[in-house]
């Protein structure tokens, strides 16, 4: 029979919760063609040689398993690789936006923004090119608001900002 799927393992030795909805649904279905398989079913000697052929029951709708050229073949290994880069993808994508979290509370701890701007509003207008290399530095890194809070004097100030900007 092939190598078994471990995704199947766990209806081993559980039957499948939904059987009710699974008759409803394929109930009257028989799968035909010389590659049809049943787990109770023993392969006719002639079934390899034999096209497609029909033995359904007047209830019953018949489905072919003969394989159909035209179509683009997916194999087993093919899908389950796909299954792990989705999988490896979600991890990927979950750790990612971990770390957009972590720095953004990096970021944000300390001194906030608003009570550096206030301080910074003080000392120079939106007119200053400076005012905006203080506010790139405030978003930039917590570091950076601590410093500008630890400063004694304005004119300390105004020396770090005009120091940012070479």
């Amino acid at each position: 029979m092939g190598r078994i799927s471990t995704e199947a393992k766990q209806f081993r030795f559980k039957p499948l919760a939904n059987v009710e909805e699974l008759e409803a649904l394929f109930g009257g279905v028989l799968a035909t063609g010389s590659k049809n398989w049943s787990s109770g079913g023993v392969i006719a000697s002639g079934a390899e040689e034999s096209s497609t052929h029909s033995t359904s029951m007047p209830s019953e709708t018949s489905i072919s398993l003969e394989e159909d050229e035209d179509l683009p073949r997916n194999t087993n290994d093919e899908a389950e690789g796909s299954k792990k880069k989705q999988k490896k993808g979600k991890k990927e994508q979950t750790q990612e936006e971990m770390n957009r979290i972590v720095n953004v509370l990096e970021n944000f701890e300390g001194p906030s923004v608003k009570k550096c701007m206030k301080i910074l509003k003080r000392l120079l207008t939106y007119e200053d090119p400076l005012y905006y290399v203080a506010i790139n530095a405030f978003c930039k890194k917590k570091e950076y608001r601590e410093v500008w809070m630890e400063m004694e004097s304005d004119e300390e100030r105004m020396g770090w900002i005009q120091s940012l900007r070479k």
